[in-house]
């Protein structure tokens, strides 16, 4: 683990958001997630605000929080 692996972490899940969001909306539907089996799974999880969309910043505290302390 080291220094880099946030900035990484950061580019490879912006990279999949982007791949995912196909209409460019900045938000994740339910239906963009199924592309991702992993994102799919957990997609009530991730909705943090529940409003049935996921948005970067969600994707990306979902991650934050699964990420061991150091």
């Amino acid at each position: 683990l080291g220094p880099r692996q946030p900035a990484f972490l950061g580019v490879r899940l912006h990279t999949v958001f982007s791949q995912a969001d196909r209409n460019g909306d900045g938000q994740l539907s339910r239906q963009e997630a199924r592309s991702f089996p992993w994102l799919n799974r957990r997609f009530s999880k991730i909705d943090l605000d529940s409003n049935g969309s996921i948005s970067l910043q969600e994707l990306w505290e979902s991650r934050r929080s699964l990420a061991p302390r150091p």
